[in-house]
């Protein structure tokens, strides 16, 4: 399959060059790209000359491979672990500074549809939940929800654009979503001792009276679990009490045509969608 791809410099003003060889981590071998940029070899003849090319800024040089050719796919794999190369959706192992982009369309469209169906995945789970609940995981998320209507939690959780805070922190709310029994208790209530300051921040560390929790919410959370007296007969009727004096929000309204395209992914999931009036 013949594909295209562009080498993108990232620097905006000036030139700037990049050179065909370097010393992979993977086999701990130099490579070099022949100055035709088509072929890939470990060792160099004195009569052979490096690949060698000097952009102009924001102006990328263009390629086009066949996939199913051998030396085309070392060319492609040269880029994409030269340490001066970024490639979405790739790790590369010798990277050392993001200068250029390599950018492979195919590739790119799969990186960018995988992303899309992850933030789908994740409005699916926010969408399934109940107003009490995505108030819970806004304050996993480290968020406040106690003034907003449940509307504005939707919106912060999603974004108008799928840029709330909960399509930024896919994976903190699928953990949510997965943890069940005491962990989670922990985690919301951990969250909840913060933002109301009944844990308070001193520096870099959370302690209360007196006592010190650790330098971060995971560390407040472990404490809690851990110590049963603590939580029971200080952390929690603390945020109930201060929960209790709040006024209770109408339920969230999300119509039906809407719940029936939710990629819910389960029939107890989907029950509880249908069942948010």
């Amino acid at each position: 399959m013949r594909i295209k791809a562009q080498l993108i410099p990232q620097r905006t003003r000036g030139n700037i060059s990049i050179v065909g060889s370097y010393r992979d981590k993977k086999t701990d071998k130099e490579v070099f790209l022949l100055s035709s940029g088509k072929k890939v070899v470990s060792t160099i003849d004195e009569k052979e000359r490096i690949y060698q090319y000097t952009f102009e800024a924001g102006y990328p040089v263009s390629f086009n491979f066949d996939t199913d050719d051998f030396q085309d796919k070392t060319v492609i794999e040269f880029w994409k672990n030269h340490p001066l190369v970024k490639t979405d959706g790739y790790a590369n192992p010798n990277l050392v500074s993001e200068q250029f982009v390599f950018e492979i369309k195919e590739e790119k469209v799969r990186v960018e549809y995988d992303a899309l169906l992850d933030k789908l995945h994740c409005v699916s789970i926010i969408s399934s939940m109940d107003d009490n609940e995505r108030k819970d995981l806004c304050f996993s998320l480290g968020s406040d929800p106690r003034n907003m209507s449940p509307k504005e939690v939707m919106l912060h959780l999603i974004g108008l654009t799928l840029n709330g805070i909960g399509i930024a922190k896919r994976d903190q709310v699928q953990l949510f979503d997965k943890i069940k029994g005491i962990e989670k208790e922990a985690m919301i209530y951990a969250n909840k001792a913060v933002q109301y300051n009944i844990v308070g921040k001193e520096g870099s560390v959370y302690k209360i009276a007196g006592r010190t929790l650790g330098t971060d919410i995971d560390a407040v959370k472990s404490m809690i679990m851990s110590d049963s007296e603590l939580f029971e007969n200080y952390i929690k009727p603390e945020v109930d009490k201060l929960e209790e004096s709040e006024p209770k929000e109408k339920e969230l309204e999300i119509p039906d045509e809407i719940k029936e395209l939710l990629p819910v992914e389960s029939a107890s999931r989907k029950r509880v969608a249908r069942s948010v009036k």
